[in-house]
């Protein structure tokens, strides 16, 4: 997460880089700049991993359209997990930390696409994403600095067991309708992440989607075995 140098017209931003972990051939990797308001949440460690949280929310139903990703444990994903990991304290990028330039505040969010979120499957994806914190981070700070957020469940399918696809829409599903059919849906122009099943759909959801839209900075699908990127934007 990189924190911006900002006008009295501009709030300062930083960058959220959302990891989508599955039983695919692919993960899929997205970076976003996000605002910081009020920007006296600069500098705040704790209270901007609060916000962070709230934004990592908010981009589900986008990062859940873009990708048919399949549970972890190779079930239909509908549920989700994630846990954050980051060095929020930092100066801005460039500014001298420790002798050496700083390469600003930044952070991560893992998301884990599972079945569902009370589950054998969710007990061995906390225990992964654990794992996955240390090999993000690993020798990029001293770990008494690092700046982690508990593990937290965006969504169960249990919670609705009459209708799951109601509340909790598959991996891959169209971002307005939830409906959910094989084969690739049409991705916003602009953002190239977010999935509709045609252009009704599309203009329908454009008054929830505007903002997260313009805040994708890059994203892409990384090969999990072989570090392949095909890049989206």
């Amino acid at each position: 997460m990189a924190l911006s140098q900002h006008t009295m017209d501009s709030p300062p931003t930083f960058k959220i880089t959302a990891h989508l972990l599955g039983s695919n051939n692919y993960r899929v990797e997205v970076d976003y700049v996000v605002p910081i308001i009020p920007p006296s949440l600069a500098g705040n460690s704790a209270k901007l991993m609060e916000y962070a949280q709230e934004q990592v929310k908010s981009i589900l139903i986008d990062l859940k359209s873009c990708y048919a990703m399949n549970c972890e444990f190779y079930k239909p994903a509908r549920a989700n997990i994630f846990s954050m990991a980051g060095y929020l304290h930092l100066p801005p990028k460039g500014e001298t930390w420790r002798g050496h330039p700083s390469p600003g505040p930044f952070l991560m969010a893992y998301i884990h696409a599972l079945c569902s979120s009370k589950n054998e499957c969710s007990k061995q994806a906390l225990a992964a994403s654990s794992q996955l914190e240390q090999v993000y981070l690993k020798g990029e700070m001293p770990k008494d600095q690092e700046d982690v957020a508990p593990t937290v469940p965006l969504d169960d399918s249990e919670q609705n067991e009459v209708d799951p696809s109601a509340l909790f829409p598959r991996h891959g599903s169209c971002a307005h309708c939830k409906t959910f059919e094989k084969g690739s849906l049409s991705k916003c122009a602009a953002c190239k992440v977010t999935g509709y099943c045609g252009a009704l759909c599309q203009k329908a959801d454009w008054p929830r989607h505007k903002r997260m839209c313009k805040l994708v900075e890059n994203a892409r699908a990384v090969h999990i075995d072989n570090g392949t990127t095909i890049n989206w934007k």
